[in-house]
């Protein structure tokens, strides 16, 4: 992990955005609220090929960590669009233990994973590290996924959490093609704003 610079204030919600529904959602928060580039995360285990810029240069896929200093509560994003490539479990829970245990020192009270999944029909689904926290969620249209099965890095994140004390949420929304991506991230992005109260000067004042 590189660290680009020091965050000034300890930040209250952690919002992890997995695959590209993920990803595009903390996009689309960054868009309107800023923030800081603070610390790129590099694995070994990220696909073996690199994208270029517009301008041709070579960009590594990496994890992007993010601090919106002018949100309340103050808000740290991970931006984690490339999942392990791998056959075995073992780096999925490595890679989950390490983001764990750096954010259990800056001393984050809650995280939030985002990620999305295909599907016949549109929905959102939630778990969570402690039951408790699924309240958080009531009269949102969010449904809490019972007897379900959660694959990669947004099911590990919140299991090793609960394994580690640590309170957090994880948001599956699902998405009936390609093209249908971009409106439910917005539900998506609504939801989260207005559910946990996230206030951003200007723009989404709750």
């Amino acid at each position: 992990m590189k660290i680009l610079r020091d965050i000034e204030a300890k930040p209250y919600m952690l919002l992890v955005g997995v695959g590209e529904l993920g990803s595009l959602i903390l996009r689309k928060l960054r868009s309107v609220a800023g923030g800081i580039l603070f610390a790129y995360m590099y694995i070994p285990y990220n696909p073996d090929y690199i994208d270029t810029d517009e301008l041709g240069l070579a960009k590594l896929n990496t994890f992007e960590w993010y601090y919106i200093s002018d949100s309340d509560p103050k808000v740290m994003l991970i931006e984690a669009r490339i999942q392990p490539i791998s056959i075995s479990p073992e780096p999925y829970y490595e890679v989950a233990g390490f983001m764990l245990d750096y954010i259990r020192r800056l001393r984050c009270k809650l995280i939030v994973v985002l990620d999305g999944v295909k599907s016949s029909s549109e929905g959102i689904l939630a778990f969570a590290s402690r039951r408790s926290l699924l309240s958080k969620l009531e009269g949102y249209h969010v449904k809490a996924m019972h007897g379900g099965r959660v694959d990669g890095l947004s099911g590990l994140i919140v299991g090793l959490a609960g394994m580690k004390n640590m309170d957090a949420i994880g948001l599956l929304a699902s998405f009936i093609d390609e093209s249908s991506i971009p409106i439910v991230s917005s539900t998506l992005l609504g939801l989260i704003l207005s559910a946990f109260k996230i206030r951003i000067p200007g723009v989404y004042e709750t």
